[in-house]
C-alpha cells in the first residue's frame, strides 16, 4: 500500500529527481543517487537518509547526505513517484529502514 507524501524539494532531475528530501511520519529524509564519474552515469540506488530537523538546507546541497544517518538503499528504478515525479515521493520503502 502506496504512502504518499508530498516532496519538500528535490534537485537535479535526470528522468527523476536525484536528490529528494521530504518528510515523512514525523522525520525528515532524503534520499540521493549521485553521478558516477567511473560509469559516466547515476548510480543504480538512491541511498537513503535521515536528517536531524535542524538541518538547514541552504542553495548547495553537496555533502548534505553526509548530516544524515544511513538507512539504506533503494533501487531507482522502483515506482516512488508520483505521474509528475515532482510533486510526491511513496515513503512505504522506508518500512523496516529504521
Amino acid at each position: 500500500m502506496p504512502s504518499w507524501c508530498p516532496i519538500v524539494e528535490y534537485r537535479e532531475f535526470y528522468d527523476v529527481p536525484r536528490m529528494v528530501l521530504f518528510d515523512w511520519n514525523g522525520d525528515r529524509y532524503l534520499i540521493d543517487c549521485p553521478f558516477d564519474d567511473v560509469k559516466d552515469d547515476y548510480a543504480d540506488n538512491y541511498g537513503v537518509y535521515l536528517l536531524d530537523r535542524n538541518v538547514v538546507v541552504s542553495a548547495d546541497w553537496t555533502g548534505m547526505s553526509l548530516k544524515g544517518k544511513v538507512l539504506g538503499q533503494v533501487h531507482v528504478a522502483a515506482k516512488l513517484f508520483d505521474e509528475t515525479r515532482r510533486k510526491f515521493i511513496d515513503a512505504s520503502f522506508l518500512e523496516g529502514m529504521k
